[in-house]
């Protein structure tokens, strides 16, 4: 077997406000609250991933993943089609790879909610927050459909607009004081979770978590 050749991703100078060296396992990116997902996201939606392909760039300088899910409801926005490709910096094209530290890509069969940055533009990453627009869906022991964080942990509650709307105004004036800025580990500001193993009728239902972002996005 040839040993994996790892590329390194060169990335934008717009993404180094966002993305920073790591300094210890945690994850580099910066956290921000459920609310400035849904003010950043152009395209919020319920969907289940279908397929999922690495493949080379078109000048055959980088690698991308591209992600193609299968649409069940969209919460804000509008896409006419009944499938929707996202793609994602870095995979694997063979013996050779390209890793971008903090990636995670959604797996074929999961179901689950996304916030879309703007599907139209290319991005490291297409999902605002990257984990943190990334929810899972998954039925408990009596099939009921509950919220999962990407990192599986049950989500508990949301927080209440006006708390999100003090955490996002500390984040926006972080901004230009990188270094005092929290970095995410993968969980949105604004939600409270569960362990990851705790039981997942712990969690909020679908229905109620959809209801809740539709809530606020009216408001």
């Amino acid at each position: 077997m040839q040993k994996l050749a790892v590329l390194t991703l060169a990335l934008l100078p717009a993404l180094l406000a966002l993305l920073l060296p790591a300094k210890s396992t945690a994850s580099t990116v910066l956290q921000v609250d459920i609310d400035y997902l849904l003010s950043k996201s152009a395209l919020i939606f319920e969907g289940e991933v279908i397929s999922r392909d690495s493949q080379w760039t078109a000048d055959n300088r980088g690698i991308v993943t591209v992600v193609e899910f299968r649409i069940i409801d969209i919460i804000k926005g509008s896409h006419s089609n009944a499938t929707l490709e996202l793609q994602f910096a870095g995979g694997i094209v063979g013996d050779q790879g390209m890793h971008v530290a903090a990636m995670v890509y959604p797996e074929v069969g999961e179901q689950g909610i996304y916030f879309v940055e703007d599907p139209s533009r290319l991005q490291v990453n297409p999902l605002v927050g990257w984990s943190q627009g990334h929810f899972l869906i998954e039925k408990d022991s009596d099939g009921e459909e509950r919220v999962l964080t990407e990192q599986r942990k049950p989500v508990l509650s949301m927080s209440q607009p006006a708390a999100a709307r003090r955490a996002a105004g500390a984040r926006d004036s972080a901004d230009s004081h990188a270094g005092d800025t929290p970095f995410s580990e993968g969980t949105v500001a604004g939600i409270t979770t569960a362990d990851e193993h705790s039981d997942k009728r712990a969690a909020m239902r679908k229905v109620d978590f959809k209801a809740t972002l539709q809530s606020r996005l009216a408001n």
